[in-house]
Formats: structure tokens, sequence, C-alpha cells
């Protein structure tokens, strides 16, 4: 019986830098899409307020706006209702009746965007701090009940019915007056 003294040769590649440099980069790249689309998809929206009431309500541009029971998210959907009446109770507590026409959105549960057309809001002290935003100003609710009149060219009128609210006159980052 012999035994043979056998050596294996390592050969050796030489790696190229910018090749590895590249997988890597790729790898960490594709991770990184990944975990971004896990995050923004397992992400909820939140609901900002819900369709309590509807009368008429007739939408622009699709038969299938929201209805009674319906949810709204805080998100930037902006919502089109072209006549009839409907009342939202956001998830912080205040009521707002919305009169077509009307351009609104529901951006949080205590906000509300109102592009143009009229509402009125009840909105009791737990919900004290609800927002009403317009092109030229920002209602902040105190406790009360109030108007907002938003004309297609973005003036708007606010009539109290009772209590206080703060009124922020001007667009964003130019406030003309406080009150």
């Amino acid at each position: 019986f012999s035994v043979r003294d056998s050596r294996v040769e390592r050969v050796t590649h030489p790696v190229n830098r910018f090749f590895l440099l590249t997988a890597v980069i790729s790898s960490a790249a594709m991770i990184l899409l990944i975990a971004l689309a896990y995050l923004n998809s397992s992400r909820p929206q939140e609901a900002a307020a819900g369709i309590t009431d509807s009368i008429h309500a007739k939408w622009v541009g699709s038969s299938n706006g929201p209805a009674k029971g319906d949810i709204l998210y805080g998100n930037d959907d902006t919502w089109n209702l072209l006549s009839g009446v409907i009342k939202m109770e956001f998830a912080y507590g205040a009521q707002v009746i919305l009169e077509g026409p009307a351009s609104f959105k529901t951006t949080a549960p205590d906000k509300l965007v109102l592009e143009s057309g009229r509402m009125t809001a009840y909105v009791p002290i737990k919900a004290t701090g609800f927002t009403v935003t317009t092109p030229s100003s920002s209602v902040i609710d105190l406790g009360t009940e109030f108007g907002v009149e938003v004309d297609f060219a973005g003036s708007t009128n606010v009539p109290m019915f009772q209590g206080k609210t703060s009124l922020l006159a001007g667009v964003a980052g130019n406030v003309q007056a406080t009150r």
C-alpha cells in the first residue's frame, strides 16, 4: 500500500473592485427599496371623518362620491360636491354640514380644507382646536358654532353663531391679521 503526495494548487483570480462595489451598492439599494415599500404599504390611513347624513348629494365627475356611512381619510383627495348637503362627524368630535357646490379635503381628524363652498361647524369642547383652512385664511375653533363661506375667488367670510374662534387671515407664511 503506497500513499502518494498530492498537492492541490490554489488558483486565485483577481477581484475587480469596481464590480464588487457595484454589487454591494446595488444590494443595499434593493434592500432599502423593499423596506420602504413595505413600510409605506403597511401604514394605515388615518380616518378623519365619517359621512353621517347625505341629502340629495351629487358629486362632480363621479356618481360614486362618498355616501352616508362612508369614511373619509386624512389625505389630499379633493371632493367636489356639486349639489345637495352632507353632514360629517370628524374623529375628534366636530360636526360639519357642507352645502353644494363645495370643494373640500379632510386632511386630519381635526382639520378640513374648504377650497370653495359653504359649511357650518359645531365644535364641542372636546374638539377645541378644530381647524378649517381656506385659500385665504385659517379658522381655529375654540369650542363654538360657526360658519365658513369661500367664494370661487378664495375670499372667506366667517359668521359666528356662538362662542369664539381664532382667525388667521392671509396665505401661509404671510399672515395679515389675527383676531
